[in-house]
């Protein structure tokens, strides 16, 4: 029996990939699952969710509740646009993300305060496009009572602590603002005499504001890339159930995820402890490029894989030919 189930996550619905997608990973796991935004056929290996890519926590909480099962060791949940190394099967994974049976991986999980984060999932770091995400954030929402369901304040902080993430509530400034963007915005206004009469006062009194207020994250959390998580058996009830809690009160899920995790798992291993990296592109430029690179060929993508790369993100497949 296999000890690991493969869970591929859709964000949206594309039903048309499946195909593709078994042909990529069916000769290298026996236990495969799909899960799939609104799904109409009729496959029994498809998971219907009905959540926000933004909240996809939600759908992977469904997911666990149906797949479940005291035989597995571990749950692999992957974006069905990320590829693993086509080396990777269910008889070595262990050995490739370096885990136990009580440990769970996600690639790069971070404090959302840390102003020396340059992760390269964050390419204008230490800026993060959804830290307002996260100072936004409360449990006490309206409509829905969760307190029993989640750790303390205190819990929670150390709960992150133990995974090497001491959580503080301060957000620096640098941490939401773009400073390429708004150091090029201000030189721009400041050398521009029409500029300057137009939009001088405001860009007083946003400096000042800036100068004088202070964002706080109000609960402990923490954040990652979260397109490939391995979730362990012995911690997947608590994991499925603070996803579940995290997707009803509409945190993104590049918090959510991450933090269920820390939550719920004794040990998480990191890229930073593996000698294989995942291969990430972010920008137009970049996918073009790698796409061009094994002209648009599956094919050729999965038999010249990158040298040491873990998995690749994002192979789009209405760009790629079989």
């Amino acid at each position: 029996m296999p000890k690991v189930a493969l869970m591929i996550l859709f964000n949206h619905n594309h039903e048309q990939n499946l195909t593709q997608l078994d042909r990529i990973y069916k000769e290298r796991f026996e236990k495969i699952w799909y899960i799939m935004p609104f799904y109409t056929g009729t496959r029994k290996d498809v998971v219907a969710v009905y959540e926000s890519s933004f909240y996809f926590q939600g759908s992977i909480a469904k997911a666990l509740e149906q797949v479940r099962d005291e035989s597995f060791d571990h749950y692999m949940i992957v974006a069905d646009d990320l590829l693993l190394n086509p080396a990777i099967n269910q008889d070595n994974y262990l050995d490739y993300f370096s885990l136990d049976t009580k440990s769970a991986f996600i690639p790069g999980p971070f404090l959302l305060n840390d102003e020396q984060e340059t992760r390269p999932y964050r390419p204008f770091a230490p800026y993060w496009f959804w830290i307002d995400a996260a100072t936004d954030f409360t449990i006490d929402q309206r409509g829905i009572e969760v307190s029993a369901f989640l750790p303390t304040y205190d819990q929670a902080e150390k709960m992150l602590a133990r995974h090497g993430l001491p959580f503080t509530q301060k957000v620096g400034r640098r941490m939401y603002l773009w400073k390429e963007v708004f150091s090029k915005s201000i030189l721009k206004i400041l050398s521009d005499k029409k500029l300057f009469k137009k939009f001088g006062v405001a860009l007083f009194f946003f400096t000042k504001s800036l100068l004088f207020s202070k964002k706080i994250i109000r609960y402990p959390l923490i954040a990652s890339y979260s397109d490939l998580i391995i979730v362990p058996h012995q911690s997947s009830y608590e994991f499925m159930r603070y996803c579940g809690v995290f997707g009803a009160l509409n945190l993104f899920v590049e918090i959510a995820a991450p933090t269920a995790l820390a939550f719920s798992a004794p040990k998480i291993v990191d890229e930073t402890q593996l000698t294989r990296k995942g291969q990430l592109f972010w920008t137009p430029g970049d996918i073009l490029s790698f796409e061009t690179h094994y002209n648009n060929s599956l094919t050729s993508l999965l038999e010249n894989f990158p040298p040491g790369a873990l998995y690749v993100h994002p192979v789009k497949f209405g760009r790629w030919k079989p």
